[in-house]
């Protein structure tokens, strides 16, 4: 047995993605309904950071990790050809189940959630709209007012 340690590996990115996959595969597979949390997700996924040298800053990337993999495992339902039943939906509290083992239980719980996020998203265009819809009249009303800029100015003096 050589007492030399073995070098640093350089992962690239589609390694550590696949590694993450396996990860959280394992843990779905693990899971008696088949479903995954998110929390325990990226503590799994921090402690594979941990494990491989290099890391720098783990519960960040396994964070950021965790979110690059769940956006990217959102199913696309604008084509009913594009279902991929390893898709994955939202439940609550970070829990997420693929699409093949949603139940109707999950799919009300999605679709509460797709209202309340639909519901956050209507608020906030209609807050800035109304904030855009201000500003214009400020500038309307106010010929001296070339650029937003001024007219904020103008607010904050």
């Amino acid at each position: 047995m050589s007492d030399l340690k073995e070098p640093k590996r350089k992962w690239s990115g589609q390694e550590i993605a696949q590694e993450v996959d396996k990860i959280i595969e394992a843990r779905i597979a693990a899971s008696p309904d088949g479903s995954h949390d998110s929390q325990g997700d990226i503590e799994a996924i921090e402690q594979w950071l941990l494990d491989h040298p290099g890391a720098m800053k783990p519960g960040r990337q396994a964070r950021a990790l965790w979110d690059a993999r769940d956006k990217a495992r959102r199913p696309i339902l604008d084509d009913p050809e594009l279902f991929d039943g390893d898709g994955e939906i939202p439940t609550g509290a970070g829990r997420r189940v693929k699409l093949n083992s949603a139940t109707i239980e999950d799919l009300n719980a999605w679709q509460e959630i797709v209202k309340t996020e639909y519901a956050a998203a209507t608020a906030a265009y209609e807050l800035k709209m109304k904030w855009i819809a201000a500003r214009r009249r400020d500038m309307s009303r106010n010929q001296r007012f070339r650029t937003l800029g001024q007219v904020m100015a103008k607010k904050s003096a």
